[in-house]
């Protein structure tokens, strides 16, 4: 019997805070804000900037090659 294999992404929360953002790529709150401003990663306001956990597992599987984001 196959068993998916639990990603990250699994246990966080549908929309992701900058901070959160900025942790799991490594980075500073500034970084993530400019990739948020130049419109690289999609985010939606609720009140602040959030980013869907979906569209960050999509955008890490594009600009990222051997754990290394490019």
């Amino acid at each position: 019997m196959c068993e998916k294999k639990k990603s990250i992404f699994d246990d966080l929360p549908m929309y992701l805070k900058v901070g959160q953002v900025a942790n799991i790529l490594g980075v500073s709150y500034t970084r993530v804000y400019a990739l948020l401003h130049e419109g690289s990663i999609p985010y939606t306001n609720l009140g602040s900037m959030r980013v869907q956990k979906y569209d960050l597992k999509k955008w890490l599987e594009e600009h990222c090659e051997y754990g290394v984001v490019l």
